[in-house]
């Protein structure tokens, strides 16, 4: 019988990512930064969100990223993109959930 000790450590090991799941999420979002900024100008971006806090759990699902942009008035425009706004993005999403899933060993 486990202890309280360990049955909490295995709980908790069960939501935390691994280190694969960990190298793929960081790949991914620099991939997606990296997109950005050849179709934007970007001034610069930072993660947000529990992926930055170190608290998001299994099965990852998403990457926050908060990017800004100078305009030409030299005012700041801020922007989250959203799926009506951003098609290239939903699609880049759905190929990416797919691949992630085909990548999955067979339980």
């Amino acid at each position: 019988m486990l202890t309280v000790e360990e049955a909490f450590r295995k709980f908790k090991s069960r939501l935390e990512l691994n280190q694969r799941e960990q190298d793929n999420a960081s790949a991914r979002q620099n991939e997606v930064r990296d997109f950005l900024v050849t179709k934007f100008s970007i001034d610069r971006s930072f993660l947000t969100g529990s992926y930055k806090r170190h608290t998001k759990t299994k099965p990852l699902k998403d990457i926050d990223i908060f990017s800004s942009s100078q305009k030409p008035s030299g005012t700041i425009a801020t922007r989250r993109p959203t799926r009506s706004s951003t098609p290239s993005m939903t699609h880049w999403s759905r190929s990416m959930a797919h691949r992630r899933c085909a990548s999955r060993p067979a339980a």
